[in-house]
């Protein structure tokens, strides 16, 4: 069943985009992650927690 799946160029290539797909998929998802957890109010309170807020300089 291999063969001729790789065998037809049509199948082939079919299957070459179903993969780069699922490749780009998990980046998408890999990304989102990484965001939501860069974006969670304890993250960002961790990182400005001893600096004051720009423009309040006297």
């Amino acid at each position: 069943a291999a063969h001729a799946l790789l065998s037809n160029p049509l199948l082939g290539r079919l299957a070459g985009e179903m993969a780069g797909a699922g490749i780009a998929a998990r980046r998408m998802i890999v990304m989102g992650r990484a965001a939501a957890a860069a974006s969670t109010p304890l993250a960002v309170a961790t990182l400005s927690r001893d600096e004051p807020p720009t423009g309040t300089e006297k």
